[in-house]
């Protein structure tokens, strides 16, 4: 075969099996699923009712396996993990096994509580089969008698991950493979507190920087709410560098040298700039915080680069 004919056959040959290659590769891509992150809501009092994101979830009515009635108030102080299930559910039942996996590696820590709702016509059905097959988490009636459904779902399953203060801070609806959220779940354990608040505040040019020092077990966290004076915006839309100074005695939760936090209106609808420093393992220490940011006034192109310095002592709450 003459050289530029082989040539050709061969181009030919490789632009047949591109689609196929480049296939293959988003497919090994998509293997590699990593779950987005629980942040934890420290500020349950103006949260709207519902199960939503950023909403403070209602105070549903339960029963559990011994007919006792219970509260979902009663568990504040805890992470709440809701499952909405059915037995005739295939979605619910494709996701059980790695629920019940979840629930295995997590079942012993007291700071988070699993309650797994179906309704009182499908309960006692719902045991018998969880039951049968060797599921061991927790089943509970979400609608006892005599007391009305609180929130009602067109599709299930579906599940909301409550921080401590009852805020719902995950809503998911369909199936998921829980096997990828266990470090997820441990670091909102780790890092969610129990509100008891301390607000100071720092002046800054152009800028109030509030702090609000959110204290309970196991550990502390510090939020920063970045608030423009009247006819001053922020010029650092997408976020504030916060670098931790030698002096700073507690450990972060980063290994980086400075932290970059960004604005999220989606979890602080209204608040111009609102961002969240958490410190991992606090009992007591010093916090020291360069900040630095820019800010300009309305009307005007020309940014100001500012900075701001917070020295913060933490104590060990009991």
């Amino acid at each position: 075969m003459p050289r530029n004919k082989r040539s050709f056959v061969y181009t030919n040959i490789a632009i047949l099996f591109l689609p196929f290659l480049v296939s293959g590769l988003i497919l090994l891509t998509s293997c590699a699923y990593t779950p987005p992150p629980l942040r934890p809501f420290p500020t349950p009092e103006t949260a709207p009712i519902g199960i939503e994101a950023g909403m403070r979830c209602p105070n549903l009515v339960f029963q559990d396996e011994q007919g006792q009635r219970k509260e979902l108030h009663e568990y504040r102080g805890k992470i709440a993990f809701l499952n909405f299930w059915a037995s005739w559910c295939i979605p619910c039942q494709r996701e059980m096994p790695s629920i019940q996996n979840l629930y295995d590696d997590l079942k012993t820590d007291e700071e988070i509580v699993f309650l797994f709702l179906t309704t009182r016509k499908d309960f006692d059905e719902s045991k018998r089969w969880a039951r049968s097959l060797g599921y061991s988490v927790p089943l509970y009636m979400s609608t006892p008698s005599g007391d009305r459904p609180m929130v009602r779902f067109a599709n299930i399953p579906r599940t909301l991950i409550l921080d401590r203060n009852g805020i719902v801070i995950m809503s998911k609806t369909g199936t998921e493979s829980w096997n990828y959220w266990l470090e997820r779940i441990q670091d909102l354990i780790r890092t969610s507190a129990i509100t008891t608040r301390r607000h100071l505040s720092f002046p800054a040019d152009g800028v109030r920087v509030d702090v609000e020092v959110i204290e309970g077990k196991p550990n502390s966290s510090l939020r920063l709410a970045f608030v423009p004076e009247k006819g001053v915006k922020l010029s650092a839309k997408r976020g504030i560098v916060v670098t931790p100074s030698e002096s700073s005695s507690v450990r972060w939760v980063t290994q980086t040298p400075y932290i970059r936090i960004e604005e999220d209106m989606d979890y602080f609808p209204g608040t111009p700039v609102l961002t969240l420093f958490f410190v991992s393992s606090v009992n007591s220490g010093m916090v020291d915080l360069k900040i630095e940011y820019g800010y300009c006034k309305d009307n005007s192109e020309e940014c100001v680069p500012a900075k701001a310095r917070i020295e913060l002592p933490i104590h060990k709450h009991d």
